[in-house]
């Protein structure tokens, strides 16, 4: 099941305890950047990651992210790198973002086994929400 949350519903509050933390992947690092800053704002912590490997090789040096927000294009590289981390890692909450949603959700029905998606652009509100909701 997709997670789609309606911007009316989506949270601003801001939540006690230590700051969620999240894994940006994305290879444009403006719009990466732009969407840790956001983040941070709202009382996350985040940081970034402009390419694949480099993630894969941050989650194996921990800790773990409380989130990986996954910028995914249809590259097999991608989708690899997804399956890679989802089997390596299955307690981990990725959230895929891409601008191809029906092909990433049909992705997601099968190996990739994930099923939050935020589509682009992306509605910064419902990926908070997202990240909230955990």
């Amino acid at each position: 099941m997709t997670h789609v949350v309606p911007a009316e519903q989506a949270s601003s509050s801001v939540t006690l305890g230590p700051p969620v933390s999240v894994l940006v992947v994305d290879d444009d690092a403006k719009t990466a950047g732009v969407l840790a800053k956001l983040l941070h704002i709202d009382g996350f912590r985040a940081e970034v990651l402009v390419d694949v490997a480099e993630a894969i090789d941050r989650l194996a040096r921990g800790p773990l992210p409380d989130f990986l927000v996954f910028d995914v294009s249809l590259t097999h590289d991608d989708i690899a790198a997804v399956q890679r981390i989802r089997a390596r890692y299955p307690s981990l909450a990725i959230i895929l973002v891409t601008a191809h949603p029906q092909q990433v959700e049909a992705l997601a029905r099968g190996s990739v086994a994930d099923r939050r998606i935020v589509t682009k652009p992306i509605h910064y509100p419902a990926l908070v929400s997202l990240l909230r909701a955990a």
